[in-house]
C-alpha cells in the first residue's frame, strides 16, 4: 500500500511539474546559465524618418535583460539575427499612456510596389509573457520596468492574450506608460546617436535624453492600405502624415556570441 501511495505522489508531483511548466516560463537554474554564458547583449535599433527635407535617424543602443524576460529577449535576438525588424514601421502612438506600437507592418521595397505588408513571423511563434500579472515569478533584483524608450512585447490587452507576443514591439516615450506588471519589458535604453543627413550630431544616455528627441515619434496615424497574411488588403493606421512620411526600423546585434547556443523557447 505504501508502494501504490509513493507511486502516486510520484505521479501527482510530475504532473504538479508539468503543469508549473506549461506556462512556458524558464526554471530559475536555467537563466541563470544563461546570463554567466551570454552576459547582457546589446542591441542596436535604428529609426529613421524625415522631416522638413532632413534625414533623421535615431541608433538606439539597447540592454537587453537576458536575466529578467528570458524568453522575451531570446525571441527578439533570433527575430534580428533574421532580419525581422528591417524595414518595420511604427503604427500608432499612445498619448494617454505613453507608448507606441511597432512591427507588425512593414513596409515593402520599391519592386513591390511601395506598399505596406503584414509582417509574419516564422522564427520565434507566440509565446508566454513574463510579468507578474500572468504568474512569472519575480527575478532577482525585480521585474524589470518601463522607461524612456525601453522595450516591450505586445500583446492583447486582456488575461487570455498574455502569451500572444509574437515580437511586435512596445516602444516607452515616457517612463510614465503601461503597468510593467503586465507586460514583458526585455530591452533598456543605453545610449541614443542622433544623425541628420547621415552625419553623428549628437549623443545622449538615458538620463541626459531630451523630450525633443522623443517628440517626433509621437506622431499621429494615417490609415494606409495593407496586404495581410491572407493576402487581402485591409486599412490599417501607419504612424507618420504628410511632415513625416512614416518611422522605418531595422535592428542587428552589437554583441557577438554563438546565438545559436540560446536555449529554444517553444
Amino acid at each position: 500500500m505504501k508502494k501504490v501511495l509513493l507511486i502516486l505522489t510520484s505521479v501527482a508531483l510530475l504532473l504538479c511539474l508539468t503543469a508549473c511548466n506549461a506556462n512556458g516560463f524558464m526554471s530559475a537554474s536555467k537563466v541563470k546559465k544563461l546570463s554567466d554564458e551570454f552576459g547582457t547583449p546589446q542591441a542596436e535599433v535604428s529609426i529613421k524618418y524625415t522631416v522638413n527635407k532632413q534625414d533623421i535617424e535615431l541608433r538606439i543602443t539597447y540592454n537587453i535583460l537576458l536575466d529578467k524576460t528570458p524568453i522575451a529577449a531570446i525571441s527578439f535576438i533570433n527575430l534580428v539575427n533574421a532580419g525581422f525588424y528591417n524595414d518595420a514601421v511604427l503604427e500608432t502612438y499612445d498619448k494617454n499612456l505613453n507608448y507606441i506600437v511597432g512591427a507588425r507592418y512593414k513596409y515593402a521595397s520599391e519592386d513591390e510596389g511601395k506598399t505596406y505588408k503584414y509582417m509574419q513571423n516564422v522564427e520565434t511563434e507566440t509565446f508566454a509573457g513574463e510579468f507578474a500579472s500572468n504568474g512569472y515569478r519575480e527575478p532577482n533584483g525585480g521585474y524589470s520596468s518601463f522607461k524612456k524608450l525601453s522595450l516591450a512585447m505586445y500583446h492583447g490587452g486582456t488575461a487570455e492574450d498574455f502569451n500572444s507576443g509574437d515580437g511586435a514591439l512596445i516602444i516607452a516615450t515616457s517612463s510614465n506608460t503601461l503597468r510593467s506588471s503586465n507586460y514583458a519589458v526585455f530591452a533598456e535604453m543605453a545610449e541614443l546617436s542622433l544623425y541628420k543627413d547621415g552625419n553623428l550630431s549628437q549623443r545622449y544616455d538615458l538620463q541626459h535624453l531630451p523630450d525633443d528627441i522623443i517628440n517626433p515619434l509621437r506622431a499621429t496615424s494615417t490609415s494606409r492600405t495593407v496586404t495581410m497574411r491572407d493576402g487581402n488588403t485591409a486599412s490599417k493606421n501607419i504612424l507618420g502624415g504628410s511632415s513625416i512620411t512614416r518611422f522605418v526600423l531595422s535592428a542587428k546585434m552589437l554583441t557577438e556570441a554563438d546565438w545559436s547556443k540560446l536555449p529554444k523557447v517553444n
